[in-house]
């Protein structure tokens, strides 16, 4: 990864990389976009500032709710999780963009969703490094939730 991709700037160039790993998301605010069980998914690509995930299962009127809130500016914070040693690694973010409807890259049935990482912690911003890492020199193994 380019680490001088830092600023709000940058953070698309960061380079993407390519990791299939299954994803829970928890959706936290506002009230109204709440959900009772997180969605269950997997990433497609991760970065240091956020990841790509897709998700099977899901209630198309809820999530043309949360497109068209986005589009308006409505802040939607979520968690989501990622199966990392014994303890899965819990990242802080938002959901950009939501794609579900036939754009480029979509496959129909499925919901793809880009997440903004937050500011975290330095233990789990330490985690997220260590993972990409991992990931970037082929030594991640691939885990799975227990």
């Amino acid at each position: 990864m380019n680490e001088t991709d830092t600023g709000n700037g940058n953070r698309r160039r960061a380079e993407r990389l390519g990791f299939v790993s299954p994803c829970r998301l928890d959706l936290n605010s506002p009230a109204w976009a709440r959900i009772p069980e997180p969605l269950s998914g997997k990433t497609e690509n991760v970065t240091a500032h956020g990841a790509k995930v897709c998700f099977n299962d899901f209630e198309r009127h809820r999530y043309e709710r949360w497109a068209n809130s986005i589009e308006s500016g409505t802040y939607l914070g979520v968690n989501i999780r990622i199966p990392h040693g014994a303890v899965p690694l819990e990242l802080p973010g938002q959901v950009v963009w939501v794609n579900f409807r036939g754009e480029p890259g979509a496959v129909e049935g499925k919901l793809y969703a880009g997440i903004l990482l937050s500011v975290m912690k330095p233990s789990v911003l330490k985690e997220l490094h260590e993972l990409l890492y991992a990931i970037s020199t082929g030594s991640y193994d691939g885990q799975e939730f227990e």
